[in-house]
């Protein structure tokens, strides 16, 4: 009887191993690629920015399949970014460039560099960044909705259930709209303090 158990289990566990082969496959991946998630793109609320001078995303010139190349200090290949779907969004902080290389954070605070002449990505100021995306999150207990950009204006409601669109930026406030075509409300918020970023990054409704 344990014969047939440990048999079972074993077929079990290769059958498991194919299908996630199989999965991988079928979306493309591969051990040297590097899928480009959320889990790369997103920039957390409260992420310390300090010392990041921008961003670097997919320029228009990227079509989907297309390989971004990441070396290492020594200019050897790191990691193969690939990405797939239109739901799927590359943005690695940008630490500095230099005449040959864009300098990025990765994952695990690892350090990897672009070429410039990487036609499949550009830079991006985090203020050019905030005010391409589709809308921000925040913590409205600790960065409230105010009428003007100043601590001493008046707090504005915040509705949860609003999508609040970036609309501009003055120095480390931002304006956000929400509401209906025609008839937008503003209001404005903190986007970064004391080198910490305050909101959270939404690329997609």
């Amino acid at each position: 009887m344990k014969y047939f158990l440990n048999l079972f289990m074993l077929i079990l566990a290769i059958g498991c191993q194919s299908s996630s082969q199989k999965t991988d496959i079928q979306d493309g991946r591969d051990a040297e690629s590097l899928i480009a998630d959320n889990k790369i793109a997103k920039v957390s609320n409260n992420e310390t920015i300090e010392g990041a001078i921008g961003i670097i995303v997919t320029s228009e010139n990227y079509q989907f399949g297309d390989t971004i190349h990441i070396f290492d200090n020594n200019q050897g290949l790191l990691k193969e970014i690939i990405i797939t779907d239109e739901n799927q969004e590359l943005s690695l902080r940008c630490l500095s460039k230099d005449k040959s290389f864009y300098k990025v954070k990765l994952e695990n605070n690892e350090l990897g560099f672009i070429p410039l002449d990487e036609r499949g990505v550009k830079f991006q100021s985090w203020e050019e960044h905030i005010l391409s995306l589709f809308a921000i999150g925040f913590k409205e207990s600790i960065n409230p909705l105010r009428d003007k950009p100043s601590d001493e204006s008046d707090k504005i409601y915040y509705d949860p259930d609003e999508f609040y669109h970036p609309n501009q930026i003055k120095g480390e406030w931002l304006q956000v709209k929400w509401g209906t075509e025609g008839d937008w409300e503003y209001g404005w918020v903190k986007w970064k303090e004391n080198g910490k970023l305050l909101i959270n990054f939404f690329y997609f409704a």
